[in-house]
This record gives C-alpha cells, structure tokens and sequence, in this order.
C-alpha cells in the first residue's frame, strides 16, 4: 500500500502566476546564482551599515536566497546559514531605492 501526498498550492502562488514572478529559480537562474559571489547577513549589513538582524529580515524570504539549516539535536539548538548573491542583494537595493 503506498501512501499519496497531496500538496495545496501555496496562497501566493496564484499571485505569481498572474505577475509572472516564481519562487524558485530556473535552471540558467540557478547556475548564475551559484557562481554569483554570496555575503553573509554581517558582511552585507556591514556594507550597507545596517545590523545583521535587519538584513536577515530583508532577505529572509527573497528568492535566490540560501538558507541551510541545521535542526536541533538533544543538548544543541537549531541554528539557520543564509548566505545572499550579490545579484540578489543588488536587486533588493534597487527595489528599496525606487520606494
């Protein structure tokens, strides 16, 4: 007997649809991404003096974003990497700018 997943689509992915923005890169996206230099959340805040915290905010949900996590073990809490592309972030600056 083997056992079905069904997946609801998420409530912002008909959203995506109609402005045609995705959430996950495509595979030449995806091979940019990866040879893009990455900052971490203190070198970026670092070089647009804001804090870490603020830029972990900024990022926390941007597509192209790494986040690597490692769950909780018995006497260890979970801890988050995130590491951001310069294209990435360069984008974010350039949608802030234009507010």
């Amino acid at each position: 007997m083997t056992r079905q997943v069904i997946r609801k689509p998420h409530p912002t992915a008909d959203a995506r649809k109609t402005t045609g923005t995705s959430s996950t890169p495509t595979q030449d996206e995806s091979i940019f991404l990866a040879q893009d230099q990455h900052d971490s959340p203190a070198q970026l805040a670092e070089r647009w003096a804001l804090s870490p915290d603020c830029i972990r905010d900024l990022f926390k949900r941007e597509v192209g974003v790494i986040i690597i996590n490692r769950p909780e073990q018995l006497h260890k809490r979970a801890y988050s990497t995130i590491r951001i592309p310069r294209s990435v972030s360069h984008r974010v600056h350039c949608r802030l700018r234009s507010k």
